[in-house]
């Protein structure tokens, strides 16, 4: 692609579901739409709530097998289950910042060969694009010459997409609602 891309906009943490949920940034340029692969465990990302959780189970196995005295130990357990958690998502969060701004910093072709779950979608290429709600569940279907996919939204993301994607111009007569 040409140096002269313009980023529209950008909506984190799309996802894919197939037989896991895979999620993307989606970047959306005069273009094309660009999908970078985040890496990001969404639901299972905070290490101090399994911290807790640990603390937690600690303090109840003791309490069931030393009566009172478990308390003693359960509940020091629960605060050093946090304070480990907290350790590790603070260390994951910096961690994952540093490669966004890494990212950011590459331009979108370096991103795209960075990670092979990654891709484009040309806006000539796509055949239609819609945004729907089914029974409750916001997505995007994305039909190209060469992919179908389908993403699940939040309504913040839906609500996003259903500004942004109007007013591109390579999408005019392609858009479905």
């Amino acid at each position: 692609m040409q140096n002269s891309e313009c980023q529209i906009g950008l909506v984190k943490d799309v996802e894919v579901r197939l037989w896991r949920v895979v999620t993307y940034d989606m970047f959306l340029t005069d273009k094309r739409m660009i999908l970078i692969h985040t890496k990001r465990l969404k639901g299972i990302n905070s290490a101090l709530y399994w911290g807790f959780l640990v603390g937690a189970f600690i303090l109840i196995s003791d309490v069931e097998y030393a009566g009172v005295n478990g308390l003693l130990i359960g509940i020091p357990a629960i605060l050093i289950g946090i304070l480990i958690g907290y350790s590790i998502d603070r260390f994951v969060t910096s961690r994952r910042k540093g490669k966004e701004n890494e990212i950011e910093n590459l331009g979108f072709d370096k991103m795209l060969e960075k990670d092979k779950e990654s891709f484009d979608v040309v806006y000539e290429d796509i055949e239609k694009i819609g945004l729907h709600i089914v029974m409750r569940v916001r997505r995007l279907d994305v039909t190209s010459k060469k992919l179908q996919k389908t993403f699940g939204l939040a309504k913040e993301q839906y609500e996003q997409l259903s500004t942004i994607l109007p007013n591109i111009p390579a999408l005019k007569g392609k858009l479905e609602s």
